[in-house]
């Protein structure tokens, strides 16, 4: 994940719309100054926008509005996979906003977050597209303040689960969990057909024999069948030429 834009309205110390742009013609990018003007603000916009969580944890959005305004916006744009996403979240004086959007040639496309059933749809989204949850993203990719060396001082229980979301295990458990109900299905269909083929009788050499015998039987009576017939189609066309002639004469 690469960000390439952060927009903060309202949000924490910021008031008006202020836009922090990552540009490529620089390697690295440094946000400083004094304490108390925003620096950490920047960081909670990106877990904000993408899992809803902030400093404060996970609810009473509330907090995060500047004091003296009543609605508030952050928009997080960042480059994934070769895409490039824009996450917005806020609220204005009616209702949460919550919107997430690709680049596509020629502008911006609305994704549809309606197939994503949970409370927080962009959280879902996110943990879904990255691979990540809040707690590997903020261990892994951004590591917070104080909190540089969570995967390494977290509980050895803490740890795998960071690195199975690090490094997609889920979707590999996933695909062996379908692997194995296929094999396990299909164990049962073969099971079944040897059942059902050890059910039919056992057929004996003699069984054989006598099949062949009424097999080559047959085939005698029908080339006999079939000599008759030839036979018969030979008489007919000679007793017409017979009766051409009687009556010629």
């Amino acid at each position: 994940m690469i960000p390439r834009r952060i927009e903060l309205t309202n949000f924490l110390s910021f008031g008006e719309r202020q836009c922090f742009e990552f540009t490529d013609d620089e390697a690295v990018w440094v946000l400083c100054g004094a304490n108390g003007v925003g620096k950490s603000a920047v960081f909670d916009a990106i877990t904000f926008a993408l899992f809803g969580h902030h400093r404060g944890g996970g609810q009473n959005a509330d907090q995060l509005i500047r004091h003296g305004a009543n609605s508030f916006l952050v928009a997080v744009e960042f480059e994934f996979n070769q895409c490039v996403y824009q996450v917005e979240r806020g609220r204005d004086r009616r209702a949460p906003v919550q919107r997430v959007r690709r680049s596509m040639t020629g502008g911006w496309q609305d994704i549809d977050l309606s197939p994503f059933r949970s409370r927080d749809r962009i959280r879902e989204w996110a943990e879904q597209t990255l691979g990540l949850g809040f707690e590997a993203f903020t261990a892994s990719v951004m590591l917070r303040q104080g909190d540089a060396d969570r995967i390494i001082t977290a509980t050895p229980r803490e740890r795998l689960d960071f690195l199975r979301q690090i490094i997609g295990a889920e979707r590999y458990e996933r695909l062996h969990g379908r692997a194995h109900s296929a094999a396990r299905r299909l164990r049962a269909q073969l099971e079944a057909l040897a059942a059902d083929r050890d059910r039919i009788p056992e057929v004996t050499p003699d069984q054989l024999a006598e099949v062949a015998a009424a097999l080559q039987l047959a085939a005698d009576r029908l080339n006999a069948a079939s000599a008759n017939r030839e036979a018969a189609v030979a008489r007919v066309e000679q007793a017409r030429q017979w009766n051409t002639l009687d009556h010629a004469g």
